[in-house]
């Protein structure tokens, strides 16, 4: 395998982001993440600002489509998300493990 190649861009995205959005925004909007499927990271920062998550996520409402858009600058899958109530640009990593490292 080439070197280039080695290091090419990812364009696409990871399989797990799309239905791990999903699952979040719903988990966020009942204010019953499941802290298992979050890094240590993102555990916390969940737990510190989960009360203003759910009151976002119940205020948006149910997701209605999840459009990938491309991989951003930081290596998140960037989505458009559009929810009942509104639109949102949502950028994810899930790891290796299936965790969410990050999102946005």
């Amino acid at each position: 395998m080439s070197e280039a190649r080695l290091f090419e861009p990812r364009k696409t995205a990871n399989p797990l982001s799309e239905p791990t959005i999903r699952r979040t925004a719903d988990e966020l909007a009942r204010g019953e993440p499941d802290y298992d499927l979050l890094t240590p990271g993102m555990q916390q920062v969940t737990r510190a600002q989960l009360a203003s998550l759910q009151q976002t996520f119940q205020r948006l409402g149910a997701i209605e489509s999840v459009a990938f858009v491309e991989v951003d600058g930081q290596g998140g899958d960037a989505f458009d998300v559009k929810f009942a109530n509104g639109m949102a640009r949502w950028s994810i990593v899930v790891n290796a493990e299936g965790k969410t490292a990050a999102a946005s």
